[in-house]
């Protein structure tokens, strides 16, 4: 299992110096990059010897999976750009959560919601998927946002735009505030395309911390589970916190274990 750290691009050597040989660089991060800004980081990338292996945190709040403010030719705009930038980084997949793209106002229609949601997927696979790059639909927890909480819903997505091969970004953090981090996975196992781990802070399920020594044994077991399910991709240590204020390579070491 390729083991990957989620990583602003501040921290790309923390991540290198803690073992990891790939990193998760934030999507929105990226496309705001200067072109300067930009070619620096491919030429740090390639010095460094570490693998772009994708993107997380996919984009700003201004574009808009679902809800008020949503438009169909800002989302292929960004996706043009996300698509540019990925292609010289080499990435293969991205994962979509971006909670404030998709938090609905009281009473907004669901129905609606949904529609808006399969096309923004549909459109950013569309000029993604032709330079190589696969386009996930992650579930986040009820503390991050009210639409598309759990892996069922994020099933519905991937499976109502079939002219294109999403896949799903698992995410155990998320599952665990939505109450489904230990439901079985097999029948989420041929669509899984990239997974992420992480623990929280004190009780703030805003602030995705490093894995914790008392959660060792249940991330072990989670990950048991799903490679016994079937899968062989990647996952990552994904944080909200820089990587320096946290016990990164402890939490390599842990995910060598897997």
């Amino acid at each position: 299992m390729k083991l990957v750290c989620c990583a602003s691009v501040a921290d790309i050597a923390l991540a290198k110096e803690a073992g990891f040989t790939a990193v998760e660089l934030h999507g929105k991060e990226v496309a705001a990059l200067s072109e300067e800004a930009f070619e620096k980081l491919l030429k740090d990338l390639e010095e460094m010897g570490i693998e772009c292996a994708g993107y997380n945190a996919y984009c700003p709040k201004e574009v808009v999976i679902a809800g008020p403010g949503y438009d169909r030719e800002n989302t292929k705009r960004y996706a043009k750009a996300i698509a540019e930038r990925g292609s010289k980084l080499g990435i293969k997949q991205v994962g979509v959560g971006s909670p404030f793209s998709r938090n609905l106002p009281e009473g907004y229609d669901r129905d609606l919601a949904f529609k808006q949601a399969c096309e923004f997927f549909s459109d950013t696979a569309e000029i993604l998927e032709p330079v190589g790059i696969l386009v996930g639909v992650e579930a986040l927890g009820p503390n991050f946002c009210n639409f598309i909480n759990t892996c069922d819903e994020a099933m519905d997505i991937i499976k109502a735009v079939p002219e294109h091969k999403l896949g799903l970004i698992l995410d155990f953090y998320n599952m665990e505030r939505s109450g489904e981090a230990d439901r079985p996975l097999e029948d989420l196992a041929p669509y899984i395309l990239h997974t992420h781990i992480s623990d929280d802070l004190n009780g703030d399920g805003w602030k995705r911390n490093h894995l914790l020594p008392e959660k060792f044994d249940i991330h072990r077991e989670r990950a048991a589970k799903l490679m016994a399910a079937g899968y062989k991709g990647a996952i990552s240590l994904e944080t909200d916190l820089p990587l320096a204020d946290m016990n990164v390579k402890q939490s390599f070491e842990v995910m060598k274990s897997f």
